[in-house]
């Protein structure tokens, strides 16, 4: 219900986690880099990233709760 109501956020979060998957396993060189970039500091930033905006969407039914 909660990703319904927030289509845009739930969409940018499929798009968003879906091409890091993509973009690994494209080819051998892209997987290497996609190593190299996630374990200095990719992981942190995805993280980041993810929850910013499902923050977003928790911040808003707050604001409409009370």
């Amino acid at each position: 219900m909660i990703s319904i109501q927030n289509w845009f956020q739930s969409l940018f979060l499929l798009v968003f986690n879906g091409f890091i998957i993509y973009f690994s396993f494209t080819s051998p060189q892209a997987l290497l880099t996609m190593i190299y970039l996630l374990t200095f500091g990719g992981f942190s930033m995805i993280g980041l990233v993810c929850s910013i905006m499902i923050k977003q969407v928790f911040d808003r039914i707050e604001r409409g709760a009370h």
